[in-house]
């Protein structure tokens, strides 16, 4: 599609629940992702099953270890997410892949396109709800989901959400591992803070008597 698109930028931090544009969100994934896979694989767009997507994601967690600069109980935590196989189970779908304000455009009242389609692929489709799960108040993340899943063909997975978060969590790895490919030592250290900031909003508080 067009990068010149009528409209502006989405902020979820903007949406209130029930708002229309909130709905349309929603909608707009749903219909995405029930496209036919195969129009995005003829297209030459990467195609994964689910096994494969999570092996994806191990090893996506396993490089940022390497880097040394993620928080171990942040590493722990998403391992331990990973490993979960029954989370893991689900049907790819088609995906945006890149899916964050700047590439969803709105006139204020629907969405009026989407750019940015480089990362599109047959995948999880929790991906292209990450960006709702970490910018948007949970309200917000109902109104989405619930229009989502109605606009759907199939029920959502029950885990749907859950990888969703995760998602969202592990873009902050791959930014990091961006950097650090790119040598791009401001990258790495804004990376680096994220990463260190989300392991103490995550931190398990400590038993008691511990």
């Amino acid at each position: 599609m067009s990068r010149r698109l009528p409209g502006a930028p989405v902020d979820p931090a903007s949406l209130a629940p029930g708002d229309p544009l909130a709905v349309h969100v929603g909608q707009v994934i749903g219909a995405l992702h029930d496209v036919d896979p195969a129009v995005v694989e003829d297209a030459g767009a990467p195609a994964y099953d689910s096994e494969q997507y999570r092996t994806r994601r191990l090893a996506d967690v396993d490089r940022a270890a390497r880097t040394g600069q993620v928080p171990a109980p942040l590493l722990l935590r998403w391992e331990r997410a990973l490993e979960q196989v029954d989370r893991w189970r689900f049907l790819t779908t088609p995906v945006h892949g890149d899916l964050a304000g700047p590439n969803v455009r709105t006139d204020g009242q629907v969405v009026t396109g989407l750019v940015g389609w480089g990362d599109a692929r047959v995948a999880d489709p929790a991906d292209d709800l990450a960006w709702i799960c970490v910018g948007a108040s949970a309200g917000v993340l109902d109104t989405v989901v619930e229009a989502y899943a109605m606009a759907r063909s199939d029920a959502p997975d029950k885990h749907l959400l859950e990888r969703a978060h995760l998602a969202g969590e592990l873009a902050l790895a791959r930014w990091l591992l961006a950097g650090v490919a790119q040598d791009d030592a401001a990258v790495v250290d804004s990376a680096t803070q994220a990463l260190q900031d989300l392991a103490e909003a995550t931190r398990e508080p400590a038993a008691a008597g511990a």
